[in-house]
């Protein structure tokens, strides 16, 4: 990450929602959860991103160098699709660990995906892994 990524915490709910019908978004390079240099957590409430009841082809991160997206100290889990959610994908992403390397993970899940089919989390190709760390479990996948 370069310095020049949006910085989105300490709110009263989640940090991003992406709902109802909202397709081909893309949320990368981020910092969610921690202050503007990813070395302090600065929480947000609940999630660090939601993708309840989108649209096809949102995507969470990249797999390019500085797309991922920094998700730390939330309320409730890190990334969360759910209620129908498909064709997402999580890729790049740093969860549950602050910029300096100390463990802040989120009190629920660092990936849950809930009632929702078709989602792609991580990738075998050099940039699109995830890394996962210090959450109550890394990756649940629940059904109905």
């Amino acid at each position: 990450m370069d310095g020049g990524q949006n910085v989105i915490s300490a709110n009263v709910s989640g940090g991003v929602v992406v709902s109802v019908g909202s397709a081909n978004n893309v949320i990368l390079g981020n910092l969610i959860g921690t202050s503007a240099d990813g070395a302090i957590s600065v929480a947000n409430n609940l999630y660090g991103v939601v993708l309840g009841a989108a649209g096809g082809g949102n995507i969470v991160g990249g797999d390019t160098p500085n797309a991922g997206n920094r998700i730390s100290g939330g309320g409730g889990d890190g990334v969360r699709i759910e209620n129908g959610t498909t064709l997402a994908v999580v890729q790049g992403n740093a969860i549950g660990i602050r910029a300096d390397g100390v463990p802040y993970g989120d009190t629920g899940y660092g990936v849950r995906v809930e009632a929702a089919s078709s989602n792609t989390i991580g990738g075998f190709g050099q940039f699109e892994g995830n890394v996962i760390a210090n959450d109550r479990i890394g990756v649940a996948v629940i059904g109905n």
